[in-house]
């Protein structure tokens, strides 16, 4: 009967480690996305400076 117990618990921390590397592979990517744009802003601030405008 022990291991019948078990067999829930396992699902429940798969499901759980889902969970978590899809949050954890969202949040690296927002934060890709982030530094993508933090370089494109600062890339088109210092072309705007070159131009003198």
């Amino acid at each position: 009967m022990r291991s019948g117990m078990d067999a829930p618990k396992k699902m429940e921390n798969k499901t759980s480690m889902d969970i978590n590397e899809s949050a954890e592979a969202f949040i690296n990517k927002f934060k890709q996305q982030l530094l993508i744009q933090r370089l494109e802003s600062i890339e088109s601030y210092e072309q705007m400076l070159k131009r003198g405008t």
